[in-house]
């Protein structure tokens, strides 16, 4: 599909049959397994997902009129992206422009 130039969305829908519980751990598995570039892997977990949900007008990219839900990670490049397993990346998290999660940790 990559090599046709299609959309890949990329996810986890938590089944019994499915072990990957985290986004960080399906873009690891995107770039070992399907050798996805960081830009792909991105675009796979953000607007292309929301775009298979028929959600891409409202979630998947910043943009004006759609929710603010942002998760900010701590690495030096977005090309670290699926370099690890995700264990401790995650810095902040914003769900509708709400702070949820501040130096991994969530607040409450």
């Amino acid at each position: 599909m990559l090599s046709r130039g299609l959309p890949v969305a990329l996810g986890t829908d938590f089944s019994p049959s499915n072990w990957i519980l985290g986004q960080l751990t399906v873009a690891a598995v995107a770039a070992r397994g399907l050798r996805m570039k960081a830009a792909e892997i991105i675009r796979g977990i953000t607007i292309n997902a929301a775009r298979s949900l028929g959600l891409q007008h409202e979630v998947g990219s910043i943009a004006p009129r759609k929710r603010a839900d942002i998760v900010i990670l701590k690495v030096p490049s977005y090309k670290w992206v699926g370099y690890t397993y995700g264990e401790r990346l995650v810095d902040k998290v914003l769900i509708e422009g709400r702070e949820v999660v501040r130096e991994g940790k969530r607040v409450y």
